[in-house]
C-alpha cells in the first residue's frame, strides 16, 4: 500500500478523485512491474501528486510522479 501525504489526499477528494485515491495502490503495483522500479519511499512534501523515490531495473535512482 503506497503512502498518501494528507495534502495529496485532501486534494483529490476536493477535485473529486476518489478513484484516483482508490486505484492508486493498483496502478503503483502495474507501473512497479511494467517499467521494472523498485518503489521506495513517498515523498511526503508533494501537494498536487503522489511523488516516490524509486529505483530502475539498472539500478538507477528516479521518481515516480503521478498526478491527482
Amino acid at each position: 500500500m503506497v503512502e498518501v501525504p494528507a495534502v495529496v489526499r485532501n486534494k483529490a477528494v476536493e477535485a473529486g478523485a476518489q478513484r484516483w485515491l482508490a486505484e492508486l495502490d493498483q496502478v503503483v503495483a502495474e507501473l512497479a512491474a511494467s517499467w521494472g522500479l523498485t518503489i521506495g519511499a513517498t515523498f511526503s512534501e508533494g501537494t498536487e501528486a503522489f511523488v516516490a523515490a524509486v529505483d530502475l531495473a539498472d539500478g538507477t535512482p528516479a521518481v515516480l510522479k503521478l498526478l491527482v
